[in-house]
């Protein structure tokens, strides 16, 4: 049985954990972990790829309103509008609010899906 990289992780960290005594908590912690960058890795980064890195990335020629969407420093450094991504205050996320043609209307060929953006 051939099993991708994040799921086997899952089950060491869960093996490892309970044959160690440390319990669940700190395989449930380690697994909310992982799914959440399986979850950006696998729904978020192939948007952001298709959609923005061309004007807002590291490779860019010129990083359009200096926001750079490659690494989690620069999303939540922002760009000329302030942060892009504020943990815990989606309000305020001027990433969202453009997806959703809010603010600033990005990706600027077109509207994402509501299902894209509800996983943003």
């Amino acid at each position: 049985m051939h099993l991708t990289l994040p799921i086997r992780y899952l089950l060491c960290v869960a093996v490892l954990a309970v044959s160690s005594g440390r319990g669940c908590s700190i395989a449930n912690g380690q697994a909310d972990d992982a799914a959440k960058i399986e979850f950006f890795e696998t729904k978020i980064r192939p948007i952001l790829v298709e959609h923005c890195y061309e004007c807002h990335s590291a490779k860019s020629e010129s990083i359009k309103g200096g926001l750079q969407l490659d690494s989690r420093e620069a999303i939540r450094l922002g760009g000329e509008s302030g942060p892009g991504v504020i943990p815990g205050d989606i309000e305020n996320s001027h990433v969202l609010s453009a997806l959703k043609f809010e603010s600033v209307e990005m990706p600027p060929k077109g509207r994402l899906s509501d299902r894209v953006i509800e996983d943003f």
